[in-house]
């Protein structure tokens, strides 16, 4: 936050104090009120005005260009132009939505912070605009209709669940990554007073990292090996001659029979047999 001075007639209005132009090595650096940061529009009062309008700014261009594809009577057909909005246009208007959007929930603390609730509704709109193109339907038509034709949920439900997506990644990062701790910290101890991203999101969706579940994309390793003995018979006398010296109490038998039907028979105390008809 930038150093405020008081309004003289109105307490409770902050006046900017001005920013002095920098002069390095004979380079002058002149003062903004915001800068670009990983994709993200930082203004110096964190009020993310500028966020807000570079995100409406790409929805409005993204349905700009799908207005050339999506006509009525020579168009693509209304999943493809679905499927363009859903892969292309979203993604693009809810970047870091985790961090400059706030939906709006009945359940909050009235105290809490409120921002972003005018911005979603403007995003909302460009999101009616979109279903209203995908389906072709009339302009009166109700909102909640057109997003049940077009299988979309309500724009702030949208902001709803790619909040929570954010927050389940934050926790399930791993330990040498330098936000674990910070997201940790977040989600032990809620502040009232100045909470940040992180806080609001942790405590909003109720998320432990401690008590997350981390799924292995690779259950082995290369060099595992199973604890199974497994056997494959040459003749069918061979077969029966390993059934019968064999006495595991848990026995698996694969085949594939004249019909190309495969068979399996486990034991589990006495014999079953199951045949499985491809």
């Amino acid at each position: 936050m930038t150093n405020c001075l008081k309004h003289p007639f109105m307490p409770r209005r902050r006046i900017p104090l001005p920013r002095k132009t920098l002069v390095i090595n004979g380079h002058r650096i002149e003062p903004k009120t915001s800068m670009k940061f990983l994709g993200i529009h930082v203004d110096q009062t964190l009020q993310w005005k500028e966020q807000c309008a570079s995100a409406l700014a790409k929805g409005q261009d993204w349905l700009i260009q799908f207005g050339r594809l999506a006509k009525t009577s020579r168009g693509v057909a209304m999943q493809h132009v679905r499927r363009l909005y859903v892969a292309i246009a979203l993604p693009q208007m809810l970047y870091a939505a985790d961090i400059f959007l706030t939906p709006h929930c009945r359940s909050q603390n009235p105290n809490a912070r409120k921002s972003g609730h005018a911005v979603i509704n403007k995003l909302g709109a460009i999101q009616r605009k979109a279903t209203v193109m995908i389906t072709g339907a009339m302009r009166t038509t109700a909102t909640d209709v057109l997003d049940v034709h077009t299988d979309l949920l309500p724009f702030h439900l949208l902001v709803d669940k790619h909040r929570q997506r954010a927050a389940l990644r934050l926790a399930t990062l791993p330990e040498s990554h330098p936000l674990h701790k910070p997201v940790k910290n977040a989600a032990t101890r809620n502040v009232k007073k100045h909470p940040t991203p992180l806080h609001e999101l942790m405590h909003t969706y109720k998320i432990k990292p401690q008590l997350t579940e981390t799924i292995r994309s690779v259950w082995q390793d290369t060099k595992w090996a199973p604890n199974l003995a497994m056997r494959t018979a040459g003749t069918a006398e061979q077969a029966e001659k390993e059934d019968g010296d064999d006495q595991a109490d848990i026995q698996v038998y694969l085949g594939c029979g004249p019909l190309h039907a495969w068979q399996v028979r486990v034991l589990f105390g006495m014999w079953e047999k199951h045949e499985l008809i491809d």
